[in-house]
């Protein structure tokens, strides 16, 4: 009977980054050898630790820099003292791209006041695991919920994007940071910005006095 081997990690999905590689292998013989034989990079890689003779883990770091974005598949191969020989492969898509926030409303540098409308999205080709929102002082509700929920909460059911109306009075006076931050299903995060001046304070009225030392005619 050949070797059992089993790729722990990564599971087949998208990968990012240099994720860590980690084989078993197991026989009712002793395992000779165990290596991997795709891609081309990882031949002769890994770190093999064995717990007993028959039973033996391979270690190694996928740098998906040097795979081309898509799929490609890890296999590897463990040979136990009779000869017989034991196979395992895993397919990955390396996905290093970042999604792209687009900032809809408001406009960069913007004075606002009173109640205005917040919009955003995302898009990301292997698609998005989370967009949020972070506006400060404000808690955004994910979903509205008429008559409760009239502003600070997210109008639209679509999760790539936001429809808020936010209410600037519950925002401190000034400068303001609005953040979106979007992370992809291969853990490759994105953040956008935009900056605008809140202004709720209508102008004040100077009071003073002019001293010329002198009467005035």
């Amino acid at each position: 009977a050949p070797p059992v081997v089993t790729i722990i990690e990564p599971v087949a999905g998208a990968v990012s980054g240099s994720p860590t590689i980690r084989v078993e292998a197991t026989d009712a013989n002793a395992i000779e050898t165990m290596a991997f034989t795709a891609p081309a990079f990882l031949v002769d890689e890994g770190e093999l630790v064995c717990d007993s003779p028959s039973s033996c883990i391979l270690s190694a770091t996928l740098n998906t820099s040097l795979i081309t974005e898509g799929s490609t598949t890890i296999t590897v191969q463990a040979l136990d003292e009779a000869g017989n020989r034991g196979t395992a492969e895993v397919t990955v898509t390396v996905n290093n791209s970042a999604p792209v926030i687009t900032i809809l409303e408001p406009s960069p540098s913007a004075t606002v006041e009173g109640t205005i409308t917040i919009r955003a999205e995302v898009t990301d080709p292997d698609g998005v695991d989370s967009f949020t929102v972070d506006i400060p002082g404000v808690i955004v509700a994910s979903n509205c919920a008429p008559p409760v929920l009239t502003t600070n909460c997210d109008s639209d059911p679509d999760p790539l994007q936001f429809n808020i109306e936010w209410d600037t009075l519950q925002s401190n006076e000034g400068l303001t940071t609005i953040n979106f931050v979007a992370v992809d299903t291969a853990g490759v995060p994105a953040f956008a910005s935009v900056d605008v001046t809140v202004d709720n304070l209508a102008a004040g009225v100077i009071n003073g006095r002019v001293d010329l030392g002198a009467p005035v005619t």
